[in-house]
């Protein structure tokens, strides 16, 4: 089969092709380039919009990480305050010494507060910082027995200095002299 075409069919083509090339390009350039350039930017718009919830989503769980690390923070402080001897005087710590020395077996000959007004002491919000010089004679099993029974208090007695002496008539017991710092919860 021949194909006859005539120069007037071929220009006809020829124009046809060329017209539907410049539909396609104009098509292209006045409504596929806008429409796709408008999704890249509703995309792109999308991508920040979606960081943002995330980033949000992220500070939310730190946020509430942080409020139940405070309410355990306040728990922990209000069971310690209930727990810390009290600023009605020295008396109510001087009851807790003699109650530990009673049950160790220990008897103070002296307990003597202590001036702190002079020393550096760190500032701890809802306390105030004394100390005490206790001397009483003991043995090392009735010591040791004493300061563990003091360190279960803690945080609020903590011992600062211990000096034993020999006692040269007593075998076995020994003249101590105990510095402690009591944290008590002021008013």
């Amino acid at each position: 089969m021949k194909l006859d075409l005539s120069k007037e069919k071929i220009e006809w083509i020829a124009f046809g092709v060329m017209a539907f090339i410049v539909i396609l390009v104009v098509g292209i350039v006045f409504f596929v380039r806008p429409a796709l350039t408008q999704k890249k930017v509703l995309f792109e718009k999308y991508l920040v919009q979606n960081e943002e919830v995330n980033s949000q989503e992220r500070m939310s769980s730190r946020k509430h990480k942080l409020e139940d690390s405070v309410a355990k923070f306040k728990d922990k402080k209000e069971e310690l305050s209930l727990a810390a001897p009290r600023s009605s005087g020295s008396f109510s710590i001087l009851s807790i010494l003699n109650q530990e020395a009673l049950e160790c077996g220990l008897v103070f000959s002296r307990i003597e507060p202590k001036d702190v007004s002079n020393q550096k002491l760190k500032k701890i919000s809802g306390y105030t910082q004394k100390d005490f010089l206790l001397n009483f004679s003991a043995g090392f099993h009735q010591l040791g027995h004493f300061v563990n029974r003091l360190e279960n208090i803690s945080p609020f007695i903590q011992i600062r200095d211990i000096n034993i002496t020999d006692v040269p008539q007593m075998n076995e017991v020994h003249q101590i002299r105990l510095v402690i710092r009591c944290l008590v919860v002021t008013s």
